[in-house]
Parts: C-alpha cells; sequence; structure tokens
C-alpha cells in the first residue's frame, strides 16, 4: 500500500487542489517541499503535456527515490483559438504580464467577448513514479465551454468553465469536481489504478 504522494510542483496552490482530491479517495499526499528542499524543474517543452508531466515527476524522484512521485501539466484549450495557449498556457498568460487570476479571467472573457463559438477545456496529464518504478499515467479533461460572465463567488479558471448544463465548476461541490474538472478525474482514475493493481 503506498502510503503517500509527494506532488512535483513549486505551485503551491495547485499542490493544495491536487492534495484536497486525493484527500477525498482516501489518499494522503503533500508538496515534495515538506521533505526536501526547493529544486529547479527542467525547462518544460511546447508541445508534450505528457513529457512535461513525466519530467517534473523524474525531477523529484532523481531526490527522493523510495517516494511516490507525482508530475502534472495542464492546460486552456479554446475551439475559436486552435493555435493559441495549449501546452504553453501559463507561459502565455505570464507573457503577456498576466499573473492574477482576476487579470487572467478579464483578458480570457475580452479576448472571446465576440466569439458565439464558446467551447472550450482544461486538460490534464499526470505521471506517477512508484518507489519500485511502477509508472502510472493518465490524460483527463474538464469542462465543455467558456461562460459570458465570471462567476464573482469562485476563483481562477473554475469561476468561467462550465460543463454542458451551464454550471461552472466552481460551483460544485468538492466530490463533484472529482467528476468533472480535469485535475480531478485524474486524480480519480489514477486512484483507481492503484487499487486495481493492489498498491
Amino acid at each position: 500500500m503506498i502510503k503517500r504522494i509527494l506532488i512535483a510542483s513549486n505551485n503551491t496552490m495547485k499542490s493544495e487542489e491536487l492534495i484536497a482530491y486525493f484527500k477525498l479517495l482516501g489518499m494522503k499526499a503533500i508538496n515534495y517541499r515538506e521533505v526536501a528542499a526547493k529544486i529547479k524543474f527542467p525547462t518544460e517543452t511546447d508541445d508534450d503535456m505528457v513529457m512535461n508531466a513525466r519530467m517534473k515527476a523524474e525531477a523529484v524522484q532523481g531526490v527522493l527515490p523510495n517516494e511516490a512521485i507525482l508530475g502534472e501539466d495542464a492546460g486552456m484549450f479554446i475551439k475559436a483559438l486552435p493555435n493559441r495557449f495549449g501546452v504553453t498556457t501559463k507561459r502565455d498568460l505570464n507573457g503577456l504580464g498576466l499573473r492574477t487570476d482576476p487579470e487572467i479571467i478579464t483578458y480570457l472573457l475580452n479576448l472571446l467577448a465576440n466569439v458565439a463559438d464558446r467551447r472550450a477545456y482544461l486538460q490534464a496529464n499526470m505521471h506517477l513514479i512508484l518507489p519500485d518504478g511502477t509508472r502510472m499515467m493518465t490524460e483527463q479533461r474538464g469542462g465543455y465551454a467558456l461562460a459570458e460572465h465570471v462567476a464573482t463567488d469562485q476563483t481562477g479558471f473554475n469561476s468561467i468553465f462550465t460543463t454542458i448544463d451551464g454550471r461552472t465548476l466552481g460551483s460544485r461541490s468538492l466530490e463533484e469536481q472529482l467528476y468533472v474538472t480535469h485535475r480531478g478525474r485524474a486524480i480519480y482514475d489514477l486512484c483507481q489504478q492503484l487499487m486495481i493493481n493492489n498498491f
């Protein structure tokens, strides 16, 4: 039985989200920085989320080889803007000088103000390396479209990404998010793989 999973990320908010999903499923997860010094991750690719997730997991595994390590990469894909964002979503937004959630949300809503086809989704790729060398991977999507207005009582992308029924991802309970968000679905799938393989 795997006792805990270390999140290979220097992003505290992302780590807290993943840890919360694992907790719902009865598994303990912590950020790797709780047991090791902060590391500099390899430069991410511009076209391969699978590799980006793998590189992060392997970077921490090199420091903590006896732990279960989870690497993750996520991106935003907008139907009307096929040549923008995707694998490089975070870098693109940062390159525009957008750092905070309100800035990013306002920019996206303005960008799509006159766009009729608002279909879009978030994608998460995860790579889990277990202490015995076993590797498990998953790719999951969440969301169906971008709302026309931000849900002011919610935060981040969950405040503007909706499912097919029009409800935002952030309007769901944490338990419901396991089945509608990209990261929730990915964590759920990995936990299912661990159970099936008796880890």
